[in-house]
């Protein structure tokens, strides 16, 4: 009777860091339904490098793609090969505590008949050490439709519940409403405004997702220079002022 929880993977390089997060995919106090790697990859050294850990699990679904599709797309990819009841779309380059499987199961049970979940989720060094959080509230909360958008802008969180693992969605529903590739890498951010617009979402008070921050991160890249923060700050202020009420 448990959910089946479909864990997606879009992969581009960084082979050392997706050898971690498949072992914390394949130590869990609940095994996910099916891992799904889609690789991005180009670069004949670095495909090779994550072509020897995929090859240490039998039971992932890896392909790769044959020309480099971009990120969006290649999320999008990825979603719509899931084939369990709930998908979750973990980052190549983050982590994901031993339960993060069960825990899932569990809230989906607790607070059925919502179509998306979301978690607090930790940021994280590099070592481990946990220095902040993208914690909403202090308890479970249903974010009520249209509010849910306010609230998160009174409280200066741009990105929030578009942290792609700290999210559950139920299948059909994320496969139906996909990432939008002319918002680039806060197409995530469109997308959750987009379902506080419609809809109630589950908020769960439990940290089982671990962002990791680093001068690599692809995050911290976007927003890495001067010139590229005004540009993702605008971006993002678009983005929101399609939706606020």
């Amino acid at each position: 009777n448990k959910p089946k929880i479909s864990v997606v993977i879009p992969n581009y390089n960084r082979a050392h860091n997706l050898s971690e997060v498949l072992k914390d995919c394949m130590s869990q106090t609940s095994l996910p339904f099916e891992i799904i790697i889609q690789d991005n990859s180009f670069e004949k050294t670095e495909m090779m490098k994550v072509d020897q850990v995929v090859s240490r699990y039998k039971n992932i679904k890896f392909s790769r793609n044959s020309k480099n599709l971009g990120l969006v797309p290649n999320v999008n990819l990825v979603i719509k090969k899931a084939k369990g009841d709930y998908v979750t779309i973990v980052n190549n380059d983050d982590r994901i505590s031993p339960r993060y499987i069960e825990e899932i199961q569990k809230f989906v049970k607790t607070y059925p008949n919502f179509k998306v979940y979301t978690t607090n989720a930790c940021a994280i060094s590099d070592n481990g050490n946990v220095f902040g959080d993208y914690r909403l509230y202090s308890k479970d909360t249903v974010i009520k439709e249209k509010r849910g958008i306010t609230h998160l802008w009174d409280n200066y969180f741009i990105n929030l519940i578009s942290i792609s693992g700290a999210t559950t969605y139920k299948r059909g529903y994320i496969q139906s409403h996909l990432f939008k590739t002319k918002y680039g890498n806060e197409a995530d951010l469109d997308n959750v405004l987009g379902f506080l617009s419609s809809q109630d979402i589950m908020y769960i008070d439990l940290p089982i997702y671990f962002v990791r921050m680093n001068s690599v991160n692809t995050s911290i890249e976007v927003r890495s220079t001067t010139d590229r923060l005004d540009v993702y700050i605008n971006r993002c202020l678009d983005i929101y002022e399609k939706y606020i009420p």
